[in-house]
């Protein structure tokens, strides 16, 4: 997902995860060529809202300025980070 940001359109990437089969549906033609670039990879509909979509839009923008800018983390930094799950 790095640099999705930059390749899609916003309102695209909005659409594209909140109702993925709607757009293909429409035979929209990033859609039919990310298809064919990656075949047997589908993006599914994981039931996001519009809201979610814009949270994890936000979320790939700024890992991708992150990385970009080179502050990756290294496996030191997360040594003592936890998920709680």
């Amino acid at each position: 997902m790095r640099g999705a940001t930059e390749r899609r359109k916003l309102a695209w990437l909005m659409r594209f995860i909140s109702t993925p089969e709607k757009v293909r549906t429409e035979k929209d033609p990033i859609a039919a060529a990310l298809a064919a670039k990656f075949p047997g990879v589908r993006m599914p509909n994981l039931g996001i809202t519009e809201i979610d979509a814009a949270d994890l839009i936000s979320y790939i923008q700024s890992e991708t300025s992150r990385l970009v800018e080179g502050t990756q983390d290294t496996p030191a930094a997360h040594a003592n980070h936890r998920h709680a799950h």
